[in-house]
């Protein structure tokens, strides 16, 4: 795979360091807003990203990545998403997936039809927590509500 990055914050910055590990994924991109350049070339040096973008279009026409990785504020979960999709780029956004249902079942539908992945981060369940809940369900019993 290869992923380019969307944003610069905090999500990023541990999205970055867990795919380092990953031999199967390369980043090839991040886009950030103009005031934050400077952080997304300092992780382009830091992870090996060879390209960077302060223009979310530019990037997805010109990159190599086939997949885009979306960490930045919720709200722009879906333009962001909307415009990868249309350009053929499988997308993965952080959670919230989108602000509304509606959001969510057009993006779902642009991806069938583009014939694109389309996924939630999702890491919780492979925290520590997570693992613990699973080693003690049998004792707790049939679950009724959650």
């Amino acid at each position: 795979m290869k992923l380019g990055i969307v944003g610069t914050g905090l999500i990023v910055t541990e999205a970055l360091k867990a795919l380092s590990v990953l031999s199967q994924i390369e980043c090839t991109a991040i886009c950030a807003r103009e005031h934050s350049k400077g952080k997304a070339e300092s992780f382009a040096g830091q992870y090996g990203i060879e390209e960077v973008f302060t223009d979310y279009d530019r990037m997805l026409e010109e990159t190599e990545a086939d997949t885009v990785y979306i960490g930045i504020v919720n709200t722009q979960h879906f333009p962001y998403a909307k415009k990868a999709l249309e350009k053929g780029k499988a997308v993965i956004l952080e959670k919230p997936f989108c602000t509304s249902f509606e959001e969510t079942e057009i993006l779902a539908e642009l991806a069938k039809e583009k014939k694109c992945f389309l996924f939630e981060a999702m890491t919780s369940c492979h925290q520590l927590l997570y693992q613990k809940m699973k080693e003690y369900l049998p004792e707790i019993g049939r679950i009724c509500y959650v």
